[in-house]
């Protein structure tokens, strides 16, 4: 509902000013499953706004090696550019000298 309110202001401004504005969507998703997600995801991809989106949704970690990785399903959400902005491990929380990331282009 919010995500729709969000979209009709996007398209208000449009009218008035003749120009999509960026939409920057933060964990939009958290509440869906992965086929919702995806279906979301390659739903706002056919707009014309400029869109930035931060998610987990696509990411697990390996029961074996307890490392990261993106699920497969991630493969059929369409997109212009993604990221993965990824923590280094292990890292101390206590100490923010540890903490380290990589930008990993998807």
């Amino acid at each position: 509902m919010y995500i729709s309110i969000l979209f009709a202001i996007s398209e208000l401004a449009y009218e008035t000013k003749n120009e999509y504005y960026p939409l920057i969507f933060d964990a939009p998703t958290s509440s869906f499953g992965d086929y919702k997600t995806s279906q979301f995801l390659n739903l706002i991809y056919e707009t014309k706004n400029q869109k930035i989106l931060l998610t987990k949704s696509f990411l697990d970690r390996d029961k074996t090696t307890r490392k990261l990785y993106i699920k497969k399903e991630f493969d059929k959400v369409k997109r212009n550019k993604a990221f993965w902005v990824k923590l280094e491990e292990p890292f101390d929380k206590n100490d923010l000298t540890t903490i380290n990331t990589n930008v990993i282009t998807l």
